[in-house]
């Protein structure tokens, strides 16, 4: 099975979809045996850049106003600047989604076109969602920015999108999925034996938790806000599917609440409680000791640290 070459260090947390995509492309071509790929499109991650072309929403004046501001997230959070802004900025996110969705489509187009569509497992997915505004669902006095504080269904909710070998029919799952499940899937795929729910989970719950805040964070809490509080601490969610449809279970400290799911556009808070599913599902996990003691992000040195950066993250 050949795997693609690991991207030029040239490339940027800016480098646009359709750069990624035609590496991809050009090395695809030259595969004569079975091969696998993971494409990391970036356009979706700030600053949004969309080209003028797929900039529908945002314009000129946004582009300028994303351009002054020095925290894309903590001047938000600590009240330095209107939250009208950073929800006018979802207009340049739409368009970085629009921009990534066009080449998506060429590159599906081009493996039609080279006889390698119908057998090939495509899955189309995201790491996260961003905010711009909205309320926590669990701490009322907290907004969302970006993503990383809060299980808030605004940055869980992603697209799953999924073409299975030989698939003719289409069909919309609306129990709660996983990726923690592709290992199963490329499996059943391997043995012919897939279905459209593939991605949820035998026992139907499927978590997730925020690492709470890191150092630099930290400090960043402290430089705008004030303090850490309220955004220290870890916040962790349980998705059950019901014969109602999804339910959320979210805590983050001394708070809780209970979310009822009814697409990925709408959703209302049942509750200010989780009835203790979120302790009880974490509590049942065993420790298999696979993180390890480490001097933190600050510890990474040379291309690590480098692509940290390009990333972000330092």
């Amino acid at each position: 099975m050949g795997l693609p070459a690991v991207p030029p260090d040239s490339l940027k947390a800016t480098t646009p979809a359709d750069v990624y995509v035609d590496l991809f492309l050009d090395w695809e071509e030259t595969r004569n045996d079975s091969w696998a790929a993971c494409i990391n499109l970036m356009d979706g991650h700030m600053p949004y850049e969309p080209r003028p072309e797929h900039d529908n929403w945002g314009g000129k004046r946004l582009q300028k106003l994303q351009q002054d501001v020095d925290d894309q997230v903590w001047e938000y959070l600590g009240g330095h600047r209107p939250w009208w802004e950073k929800r006018a900025m979802e207009g340049l996110y739409d368009g970085t989604i629009r921009q990534m969705d066009a080449q998506i489509e060429r590159l599906v187009s081009t493996l039609k076109e080279r006889g390698e569509y119908e057998d090939t497992l495509i899955v189309v997915t995201g790491d996260h969602g961003e905010g711009f505004g909205e309320k926590s669902q669990v701490k009322p006095d907290v907004r969302l920015a970006g993503h990383g504080k809060d299980v808030h269904e605004a940055v869980l909710h992603v697209p799953l999108v999924v073409k299975f070998p030989g698939q003719a029919d289409s069909e919309t799952v609306s129990a709660a999925a996983s990726l923690t499940e592709f290992p199963r899937v490329v499996d059943a795929v391997l043995d012919g034996e897939w279905d459209c729910d593939a991605f949820v989970p035998d026992d139907g719950a499927v978590v997730a938790s925020t690492h709470g805040l890191d150092e630099p964070s930290q400090a960043l809490a402290e430089e705008f806000c004030g303090s850490v509080m309220p955004y220290g601490g870890v916040s962790r969610t349980v998705y059950e599917t019901t014969d109602e449809g999804v339910v959320q279970y979210q805590a983050w400290e001394d708070a809780a609440s209970t979310v009822r799911i009814f697409d990925a556009k709408t959703a209302w808070k049942a509750a200010d409680t989780d009835d203790g599913v979120v302790s009880e599902t974490f509590g049942a996990f065993d420790d298999l000791g696979v993180r390890e003691e480490s001097e933190g992000i600050d510890a990474a040195e040379g291309a690590t640290k480098e692509r940290l950066k390009d990333l972000g993250y330092l």
